[in-house]
């Protein structure tokens, strides 16, 4: 029963979908840049307001409204005691859904800019955002993201010295990345590696059970 339930829904998503490619479809690099940049800082700056202004309490009031008190995020302890302070969620369940969206946004900007500054803005984005939503996962996507942008950038020449230096980028940026993560998140990697994050092991490990 449960799995028919799941149809509906997902058909609707899949049709939503490919309404918002066609839509797409019709807009130029530019717009699309631009677009998804304005949602990157959007996102951010809703994120710095969460945490250092009274927005929390908005964003609360409406989350127990919208959302019934079913599915609320119920980490916060776990929080002040792993990162020293409440997550930002931003209107949304939890905080994991406002790092997808942003890391989606970015990598975006990141696709479609032109801009020869754009993965110096498009790190600077997210690790702003990392250090305030402190996403585990966000590191690793991150990288992929910026992957995907290289891999997708054309190259004026097929030579094999510029195919390895973009190798040896993406090699670099993994490094520093494995390392900021270790630096913010070290103790919530530690209680991963104890068996004792839930929430990780529900979205990352679980599925595949």
């Amino acid at each position: 029963i449960e799995l028919v339930k799941s149809y509906p829904p997902s058909f609707f998503s899949l049709c939503w979908s490919y309404s918002i490619y066609l839509e797409l479809r019709r807009w130029t690099s530019i717009q699309l840049r631009n677009y998804f940049l304005t949602a990157s800082i959007l996102l951010l700056v809703g994120c710095t307001l969460e945490v250092f202004t009274p927005l929390a309490n908005v964003s609360d009031a409406f989350r127990e409204f919208a959302y019934k008190g079913t599915f609320i995020y119920g980490d916060t302890e776990r929080d002040f005691e792993v990162f020293g302070g409440v997550r930002p969620k931003l209107f949304t369940q939890e905080p994991s859904h406002i790092a997808r969206m942003f890391l989606v946004s970015s990598t975006f900007y990141l696709v479609f800019s032109s801009s020869p500054f754009r993965y110096f803005i498009y790190l600077m984005l997210n690790g702003s955002m990392y250090i305030l939503v402190r996403s585990t996962t966000q590191p690793a996507f991150i990288l992929i993201g910026m992957s995907v942008a290289l891999f997708l950038a054309p190259i004026e020449s097929k030579s094999a010295f510029k195919i390895i230096t973009r190798l040896m980028g993406v090699a670099v940026i993994a490094a520093f990345l494995t390392m900021i993560a270790a630096i913010f998140a070290s103790e919530r990697l530690v209680l991963l590696m104890q068996g004792k994050d839930a929430s990780t092991f529900q979205r990352m490990i679980g599925p595949f059970l």
